[in-house]
């Protein structure tokens, strides 16, 4: 489950990245 966690963190962050840009 904690690497679950951590995957989500990570799509979520390069959708945020992908906004900014």
């Amino acid at each position: 489950m904690s690497p679950r966690i951590q995957q989500q963190s990570d799509q979520s962050s390069s959708t945020s990245t992908m906004i900014n840009e």
